[in-house]
């Protein structure tokens, strides 16, 4: 009986960690700062704590491209199917107060064009992630 006690134990105190890649894209037409790339986010169940390994490229009209880069850490919330829109979707906010981006929102499966921001050097940037 102790032990499956311990064994019930165990499996309820281990951690889920899921690792997606996601993927932002820029839309043709519009006319407002976006952003495009890809990032590598690490999503921790436990203390729902997120990491990202970002790789961006931003267009901004009159401006130079700028190449953005690096590891953030932050938060993120899943939101079930019918509570934001018919199906499933997730918000992942990094933060790095020290680098060039201080805050890049990722949202996943939000209904509607260009739901995610990117926020670099007091500009922002948006962008269609999946």
């Amino acid at each position: 009986m102790k032990l499956v006690i311990l064994a019930l134990t165990l499996f309820s105190v281990q951690s889920f960690a899921a690792t997606k890649t996601v993927t932002c894209t820029a839309q043709d037409g519009i006319l407002y700062n976006q952003f495009e790339g890809t990032a590598l986010i690490t999503l921790s169940e436990d203390d729902d704590s997120a990491t990202g390994l970002l790789s961006f490229t931003t267009s901004r009209p009159g401006f130079p491209n700028l190449q953005i880069t690096g590891k953030m850490d932050g938060t993120f919330k899943n939101y079930a199917p019918g509570t934001i829109g018919k199906d499933a979707a997730q918000a992942i906010q990094l933060l790095d107060k020290g680098a060039d981006v201080s805050v890049a929102v990722i949202n996943l499966g939000m209904p509607g064009p260009m739901t995610s921001t990117l926020i670099a050097d007091g500009v922002t940037y948006k962008s269609a992630c999946h």
